[in-house]
């Protein structure tokens, strides 16, 4: 998973054409690197979930395996400081996506020089308008945090958990092919159609939402049926 996560970052990073993570916010103005690089920001959310070690990935800290991990020898504090540790490292992989796929702090309304700037620095002055305005970016940055840390939160609470296998699987025939077709699919359609950006979105959207969809139903139609017969018992 480690791997799709590098190339989903990498598929995020062709697409704004920099390594600047400012100019990367700076180049989503309009829509979000989420619309071409669809099949990115899942690949990066599945491997993310999985790097820091979350449900249902969390193997390294099953109880099945380790009599409850960390929980058997620490305790109290020391057992909070993990905990906390855990979801600091959820709120900065969900910073990097919200960075690398959901614009950043960018929000409609919120444009540098926009009216609502103009309209605060008018109103208020140049210094409290822009500190004011700042306030509402960051604001607008951390709410998009929340949301994706909500979902990771909701997914621990709802998913089982996996079997080691079952995530070697995962990594080596879904996530890993799929990181490669995204990289290649963001390279060839950025050469094809290197001044349009609407149409190099569009049609990254539509195949990055096409083969998620066929990759769903793939695994869906592959679960293996049960077997077991289930006899009523007439007496």
């Amino acid at each position: 998973y480690e791997l799709a996560l590098g190339l989903a970052v990498l598929g995020a990073v062709m697409t704004s054409g920099t390594l600047s993570t400012t100019a990367m916010i700076d180049g989503q103005y309009g829509f979000w690197n989420i619309v071409p690089q669809l099949l990115g920001f899942v690949i990066f959310m599945i491997s993310a979930t999985a790097e820091v070690v979350r449900a249902p990935f969390d193997l390294v800290e099953a109880e099945q395996e380790l009599v409850g991990g960390y929980n058997t020898e620490y305790g109290s504090m020391k057992f909070a400081l993990f905990f906390m540790a855990e979801y600091v490292k959820l709120i900065a992989m969900n910073a990097i996506a919200v960075t690398l796929f959901l614009g950043g702090w960018n929000f409609p309304g919120l444009e540098v020089g926009g009216s609502l700037m103009m309209f605060l620095n008018n109103t208020l002055g140049s210094t409290v308008g822009t500190a004011i305005f700042g306030l509402l970016t960051l604001g607008s940055f951390m709410l998009k945090v929340f949301a994706l840390s909500f979902v990771s939160v909701w997914i621990r609470a709802t998913v089982p958990r996996t079997r080691y296998d079952q995530l070697m699987n995962l990594g080596w025939k879904y996530l890993l092919p799929l990181g490669l077709l995204n990289v290649a699919v963001t390279a060839v359609i950025n050469v094809a159609f290197p001044d349009n950006r609407l149409l190099v979105a569009a049609i990254g959207f539509v195949v990055g939402l096409l083969v998620v969809l066929a990759t769903a139903s793939r695994t869906r139609s592959s679960r293996p049926q049960s077997k077991v017969t289930l006899v009523r018992n007439v007496g």
